[in-house]
């Protein structure tokens, strides 16, 4: 299982608690959504459709990389790449 935490040190704070105000149904700061949510439109299609699946769906890792047919090490690699990214975007 992914340490999501020693991902998301590595991610801007107002990305971190986006993404967790989904998972855990709280609301981010108008300002930050709006950033993130630009942030995430300039991403590679299938950038977009992985964080849809993992935070809006709730699917699990292990759970995509099976169905995609690669190991769940593929999937955690790809996610890094979506926050640097989305780090990069924002700074």
């Amino acid at each position: 299982s992914t340490n999501l935490y020693s991902i998301f040190i590595q991610i801007p704070s107002s990305l971190e608690i986006w993404l967790n105000s989904f998972k855990t149904g709280g609301v981010a700061r108008k300002d930050e959504l709006e950033r993130l949510t630009a942030a995430i439109g300039r991403l590679q299609p299938q950038q977009r459709e992985l964080l849809r699946r993992i935070y809006w769906n709730g699917e699990k890792q292990k759970d995509i990389a099976a169905e995609d047919g690669v190991s769940e090490r593929a999937i955690t690699g790809r996610m890094k790449k979506i926050y640097a990214a989305l780090k990069k975007i924002m700074d």
